[in-house]
C-alpha cells in the first residue's frame, strides 16, 4: 500500500512541475502549478472510485461506450 501511495504522490508532483514548467493556456507559473495538481488529484481519485466497481458493470460500460460511437 505504501508503494502506490509513493506513486501517486510522484504522479501528482510530476503534474505539478510540468504544468509549472509549461505553463498552458497562458496563465501564470504557479497558477498552472496549481492547476496541475488540482487535475492530478482528480485522476487519482477517479482511479480510486475505478478499483470499487465491478468487472461486469465496467465492461459494460466500455462496450456501451463504443457502441454509441
Amino acid at each position: 500500500m505504501l508503494d502506490l501511495t509513493i506513486i501517486r504522490g510522484i504522479f501528482i508532483l510530476v503534474l505539478t512541475i510540468s504544468a509549472y514548467a509549461l505553463h498552458p493556456f497562458d496563465l501564470s507559473p504557479w497558477i498552472a502549478a496549481a492547476g496541475g495538481m488540482i487535475f492530478g488529484l482528480c485522476i487519482i481519485c477517479f482511479e480510486m472510485r475505478l478499483e470499487r466497481v465491478s468487472l461486469k458493470r465496467l465492461i459494460g460500460a466500455a462496450c456501451g461506450s463504443v457502441l454509441g460511437i
